[in-house]
């Protein structure tokens, strides 16, 4: 397997990694930390295509046939934390120039020319062929040398540029993420706010429907004073006022939400500013490998010309020997012309010049080297910066959200649902004293003892009404929010024990008087907002469908029936129809299925 280190651009290959699929993350971390000395906690592995990977995906990276290549990039934490980190891997990566011709000690190509004219005068070929031999070596070694440092920074650069895009591409996965997860919550939200505004204008309903209910003459008599209408039992000032502050709570909301997708949006131009980044590396590397390419071309060359002046010193060598002991022959004579003075320049001229050009060649590539070094931390550090606010997002959909359910919660079933919850508690307060008269009755004709068991339930069950029950005159629900109980319908005045209705008949709750009650509710919302009711019980009812449906009318019906019910089970017990068994407490609770 192929480990990068994206800091300095080297790379391995460990084979232990490579043929082992069940290797753990904390394994892979220590084999890095030994040929990298990276501790294994500043340790950052992504893969080339820019997966990040940790304990939950590594082993099944390792085996997925789609990466042959199985090359891991390994970021140093640290790099991303410290503001000269260019500088540092500048200075300690980076390998200084090598020396040229005249920094080794080799004369200058103008004095091996006057050389070569003073030899050739004074007939001393020996002590200049073995300068040119020298010269030639020289030129040869260093080429090599030059050429395997452009070589060195050549695969580091390409290693470089695979780590800068592993990078890029990471980014974009949670780019990419991050506008999924705010789309998904900006759909959801959106669908909220609609159903909130819906709940929002109906509480202008609710308290217009308080101010058209007139409280029944029995419970004004049992109040002592005369007031008109349910509206006069509540701060409708205190219920505008906390309408108003919702408002405000759901502009904010929705205020908010735009902020994330517009802070998201910014977040994405930031990260698609760093394909320039992307592209100047792909081009870097293009220039980087021609630099390389020219390299070995000039080598070659190099070498060439060696080949060729180590040819023609042996033969000027040969000339020289034969010159002691004989004539020249014709023959002779042309090889001493073919090889003559101007040849050697020209070489040398050769010789100095692509050794110049190579040397030039070295230069341009440690500079590119510093270029991809710059280019590579800064755009690590800005991804860092642009990581760190995308993680920033999840926590404040996840504030929003709670946010959106504490709202949704206030407006339904908080003080937002207050004037419902009086409706619903007056129309319970006259289904009960209907009930209870009912029963006082059906005691009275059957002469039911104090200890039967019809009455022991009857206890029972006055105090399961009481539970259900906030009364306005011993508690402030506009200043004592958090002792307000979730679901509870609110009386907006106090009766406990003292709801039992006159001998007088003209003081009794009929049960006719308690079903035009719920048609009043029912007729008022239909005749008011037919479709936003429809509305408003569907966003409403959306939470859990399970429960009962939360429109007024609806639910005083249903607890009229079940009173009828178990009032005529009472009867059939007194009648002994019913075992008295069959008659139990019902629990009625109005949490969580009513408000």
């Amino acid at each position: 397997m192929r480990i990068i280190l994206a800091e300095t651009g080297c790379d391995y290959n460990i084979e232990s990694v490579e043929n082992n699929e069940e290797i753990s993350m904390a394994t892979l971390k220590e084999t890095i930390e030994e040929i990298s000395d990276i501790s294994v906690t500043d340790q950052i592995l992504i893969t080339a295509s820019g997966i990040q990977l940790k304990e939950s995906n590594n082993k099944t990276w390792l085996k997925d046939d789609h990466h042959p290549s199985k090359a891991i990039v390994v970021f140093n934490r640290r790099l991303l934390e410290t503001d000269h980190s260019a500088d540092y891997l500048i200075h300690t990566t980076i390998p200084r120039l090598s020396k040229n011709l005249m920094e080794l000690d080799l004369p200058e190509l103008k004095q091996l020319e006057e050389m070569i004219e003073l030899h050739e005068e004074e007939n001393r070929d020996r002590e200049l062929w073995e300068l040119l031999a020298h010269v030639c070596q020289t030129c040869v070694d260093i080429s090599f040398h030059r050429r395997t440092v452009i070589e060195k920074i050549t695969r580091e650069i390409d290693a470089q540029v695979i780590a800068l895009h592993a990078a890029l591409n990471n980014l974009e996965s949670h780019v990419r993420t991050a506008y999924q997860t705010i789309t998904k919550f900006d759909r959801i939200g959106q669908r909220e706010f609609s159903r909130l505004a819906i709940s929002i204008g109906s509480i202008d309903l609710d308290i217009e429907l308080m101010r058209n209910v007139e409280i029944h003459p029995y419970l004004k008599h049992l109040l002592g004073y005369d007031e008109l209408s349910l509206a006069s039992y509540i701060s409708i000032e205190g219920l505008e006022m906390h309408k108003h502050k919702i408002l405000r709570n759901y502009d904010e909301l929705v205020s908010a939400t735009l902020d994330e997708k517009n802070s998201l949006n910014r977040l994405n131009q930031q990260a698609a500013e760093f394909n320039k980044n992307r592209a100047s590396s792909d081009h870097l590397l293009q220039r980087t490998k021609k630099i390389r390419s020219e390299a070995y071309r000039l080598t070659e060359s190099i070498q060439d010309t060696q080949k060729k002046m180590t040819d023609g010193i042996r033969r000027r060598k040969k000339i020289a020997e034969l010159k002691q002991r004989i004539n020249l022959t014709e023959e002779e004579t042309e090889i001493k012309s073919s090889w003559t003075p101007d040849y050697f320049r020209d070489a040398l001229k050769a010789l100095y010049m692509n050794d110049a050009f190579i040397h030039e060649a070295e230069q341009a590539i440690l500079s590119e080297k510093q270029t991809s070094i710059i280019n590579l931390v800064n755009t690590l550090q800005s991804i860092s910066v642009v990581e760190e606010s995308l993680a920033t997002i999840y926590p404040r959909l996840a504030d929003l959200e709670r946010s959106i359910k504490a709202l949704r919660f206030d407006i339904e079933r908080g003080k937002g649902a207050m004037a419902r919850r009086m409706i619903a508690g007056y129309g319970f307060l006259l289904i009960e004293s209907w009930r209870r008269y009912t029963y006082s009755e059906i005691r009275t004709k059957h002469q039911i003892p104090v200890d039967h068991q019809l009455e022991n339930q009857e206890m029972q069950y006055r105090n399961t009404f009481e539970s259900e029950l906030i009364y306005l005159d011993t508690l402030n629900v506009f200043e004592s929010e958090d002792k307000m109980e979730e679901g509870q319908a609110i009386l907006p005045i106090s009766f406990k024990d003292n709801l039992v209705n006159s001998s007088d008949d003209s003081w009794i709750i009929t049960r006719k008087e308690v079903e035009e009650y719920i048609q009043l509710v029912q007729s008022f919302y239909a005749n008011n907002s037919v479709h936003e009711e429809k509305k408003r019980r569907s966003s409403i009812t959306s939470a859990n469908e399970d429960t009962i449906p939360r429109d007024i009318s609806t639910l005083l019906y249903s607890r009229l029936d079940r009173e009828i019910k178990r009032l005529g089970q009472g009867v059939q017990i007194l009648d002994g129809v019913l075992r008295p068994e069959a008659l139990k407490v019902p629990q009625f609770k109005v949490n969580k299925s009513v408000f």
